[in-house]
């Protein structure tokens, strides 16, 4: 489908997006100028948000469930560069507490090793 100069420039002047991108929110709009501002507006506010604090928090605790539901975790290791500062056996902490522990870890700036018991195969079935 070809557009006008005019609703491509619409585009980028209210959203400040370049050619290709006013070009590609036409296309998925089927030339609706206003859909078009929607789409734009929609790809902002979600690549805003994919950097966001609270998001990053959300995929992580997510991605330590789906480990926690695989496998048996031993301990977590919070580090500090390469420096370790604190082992915390999960074991003795629960799995509310290390995802207590995860989230304070990424506001501190600091990072986690989840240390997977290797006594237990995928199933979380403990091996001898």
């Amino acid at each position: 489908m070809s557009y006008t100069l005019e609703q491509i420039d619409l585009i980028r002047q209210r959203m400040g997006v370049g050619y290709g991108e006013a070009k590609e929110a036409l296309d998925q709009s089927s030339g609706d100028v206003i859909a078009a501002l929607t789409v734009v507006e929609e790809q902002q506010r979600q690549a805003a948000t994919a950097g966001s604090l609270e998001h990053i928090i959300e995929e992580v605790t997510q991605e330590v469930k789906e480990a926690l539901s695989e496998r048996s975790v031993e301990r977590i290791d919070i580090k500090l560069g390469d420096k370790t500062v604190r082992e915390v056996p999960v074991a003795l902490a629960g799995v509310g507490a290390a995802l207590l522990v995860i989230l304070s870890a990424l506001l501190a700036y600091i990072s986690l090793d989840i240390i997977m018991d290797e006594r237990t195969d995928n199933s979380g079935t403990r091996k001898n």
